[in-house]
């Protein structure tokens, strides 16, 4: 499994909502990141994941993620922070979203 760093340019995080149609759910830019949840869990990735135009990328594997982690062990939780706040955000979406129907 991959985890990507955008370096520049956007990029659009999309999920499937029907085999036809598909959700913008993001734009991601410069210092973003995805992939991480198929880096942890080993399942599919959720998202598909296009470049708005020319894009820069790092690619990181997980055994250089593990390497990363045990050298700066501090990352690992400001990591977890932004994990936890993009959580709570797409929660109060989807409450947002729940309360309209």
């Amino acid at each position: 499994m991959l985890f990507y760093l955008i370096q520049s340019a956007p990029c659009r995080s999309s999920l499937k909502a029907e085999q036809i149609k598909s959700e913008v759910v993001a734009i991601l830019g410069p210092r973003d990141w995805f992939g991480e949840m198929a880096l942890f869990s080993g399942e599919p990735r959720s998202a598909t994941i296009r470049t708005v135009k020319e894009t820069s990328l790092w690619r990181l594997r997980r055994e250089d993620w593990d390497e990363l982690i045990e050298k700066h062990p501090i990352w690992l939780l400001q990591f977890c922070t932004t994990l936890s706040k993009r959580l709570s955000y797409v929660d109060r979406q989807y409450s947002t979203g729940r309360e309209a129907f």
